[in-house]
């Protein structure tokens, strides 16, 4: 273990999440913890987001098959990771968006070919999101759903995700969101954000309100 646990993390491995850490034993609570066990700190929870970024358009992947609408202009263009990216791309930031049963596909069978993409992303100082169309809950909960079809256990795709988190924690996170036209509406939040994507934990922000 080098660095400490994301929210993301935290909630794969069902320990309780940093809002409650810091609810129940105050603010600043969860980076004493982890400055006592000798962990890296990735995030700081502890900054306003400046969402004030102006970006000309958002950049579509040729390779894209089920376009999500936006409120913005949208470019058709092949780029080099992920699904969508902002122009100007100051920060070299990508989102690739997939659906619960694609991401399910990419942390079984499919999870060597993806950790090569992700190894591709590390050695060009690249930052990718992994953006999931799903609630969290139901992604722990994804066995019980009538639309997935994985024999993937639960623990196995946590643990999944947990390995990614964890050997590309300077270039990859997961987040999770409440559907497609949710998926659209993060995406363009994520692009107006001024402040260094990689000093954030989105999953946090997300579950505490801040990508409203």
């Amino acid at each position: 273990m080098i660095y400490a646990y994301s929210q993301t993390e935290l909630k794969t491995l069902l320990f309780p999440s940093i809002p409650f850490i810091e609810k129940f034993y105050g603010k600043g609570t969860y980076s004493k913890i982890c400055e006592f066990a000798n962990l890296k700190l990735r995030y700081n929870y502890y900054q306003q987001l400046d969402k004030s970024n102006k970006i000309k358009e958002i950049i579509c992947d040729t390779r894209e098959t089920r376009l999500l609408k936006f409120n913005g202009n949208i470019k058709i263009q092949k780029i080099d990771c992920g699904d969508y990216a902002p122009n100007p791309n100051l920060q070299k930031i990508f989102i690739e968006r997939k659906s619960l049963q694609d991401f399910l596909g990419v942390t079984n069978i499919g999870y060597d070919r993806f950790t090569r993409e992700l190894e591709r992303v590390k050695k060009n100082n690249y930052y990718l999101i992994i953006l999931i169309e799903e609630k969290f809950q139901n992604l722990s909960s994804f066995r019980f759903l009538p639309h997935i079809h994985s024999k993937a256990s639960q623990l196995f795709v946590f643990h999944q995700c947990h390995e990614i988190c964890q050997n590309f924690a300077e270039n990859v996170q997961i987040l999770c969101c409440d559907g497609r036209k949710d998926a659209a509406r993060i995406i363009e939040l994520i692009f107006s954000i001024k402040n260094d994507i990689k000093k954030i934990d989105l999953m946090y922000e997300y579950d505490v309100g801040h990508l409203n």
